[in-house]
């Protein structure tokens, strides 16, 4: 008995790992042609090496920051009926794995989105993005964990996970946000040079406060 016992807990860490590396699967973690990857680089691990707060991407601007003006956008349907607002010129197109689409920055391939669902894993959100941040080789270098915590959103359950990983030499940062919804396993990524990540945060607030799956 406590041979198959153990030989269950075993099976749900490597279900937990194989399915984080889908997600994550790809140059950067996404499985795209881009310098980055969506799911992977959502999945945050470790500690913070920098002490400076990071906020949920919101439409806003501050006296330090300038953000672009924001473009028109465009209702598109994804993958498990999800839905969402992306500006109009990103084109959504399959990804890196089946559910996930991605948008690029028509003027900037280095800066996306991606969005999708897939079937809903056996661990919790939280299990499954530590699995993916312990597990993906692809975000290791200079990873600093930004934040990976629960939200309340959409669904059953959520978390959001962002960090900082370096890629060829390049710092990038990613933000993600997952949630399970019935049978379902949601997520809303993007990702950018760290110098360029006031490009794609403001998207993020949008699409996450236009995000449907009805």
């Amino acid at each position: 008995m406590v041979a198959v016992a153990l030989g269950s807990v075993a099976v749900t860490v490597v279900s937990i790992l194989v399915a984080a590396l889908a997600w994550t699967s790809g140059d950067d973690g996404s499985g795209t042609g881009n310098t980055d990857g969506s799911t992977a680089e959502l999945l945050g691990a470790g500690s913070p090496t920098t002490t400076d707060s990071v906020v949920v991407p919101q439409v806003t601007t501050t006296e330090e920051t300038t953000t672009p003006a924001a473009p028109e956008f465009q209702r598109v349907a994804g993958p498990r009926g999800l839905s969402l607002d992306l500006p109009y010129g990103w084109e959504p197109r399959q990804g890196p794995v089946e559910g996930n689409y991605q948008a690029d920055n028509p003027a900037d391939a280095d800066v996306f989105l991606r969005f999708g669902g897939t079937d809903r894993p056996e661990a919790g959100v939280l299990d499954y993005l530590l699995g993916g941040e312990a597990g993906n080789p692809n975000i290791q270098a200079g990873y600093q964990r930004l934040r990976l915590e629960p939200v309340s959103y959409l669904g059953d359950e959520a978390a959001d996970w962002e960090f900082l990983f370096d890629r060829d030499g390049q710092l990038r940062h990613a933000y993600g946000r997952y949630w399970y919804e019935g049978g379902v396993m949601y997520v809303i990524y993007g990702s950018a040079p760290a110098d360029r990540w006031d490009v794609v945060a403001p998207l993020l607030g949008v699409a996450l406060d236009s995000a449907s799956t009805s």
